[in-house]
């Protein structure tokens, strides 16, 4: 069971964006069933598990791509 946690850190987490966080926490993104998921939020802090769901659901969608550049998480 995972926690509430700041957006900066989800990000980091999921290897994505704090934009891509408010993205899916403001538009939510579409699961593998076609239906549309929102990230549980507290304020500032959302849930770390959902984040997890809404990057591995949107990984391999053709043409797009969340994920930073190898070379930017190497950093």
């Amino acid at each position: 069971m995972g926690s509430f946690v700041s957006r900066q850190d989800a990000a980091l987490a999921a290897g994505v964006t704090v934009l891509v966080i408010k993205s899916w926490l403001h538009r939510g993104w579409l699961d593998a069933d076609g239906e549309r998921r929102f990230l549980r939020s507290d304020g500032l802090l959302v849930h770390v598990d959902d984040v997890l769901e809404a990057e591995r659901d949107t990984r391999h969608k053709p043409g797009r791509s969340h994920r930073r550049f190898q070379t930017e998480l190497a950093a």
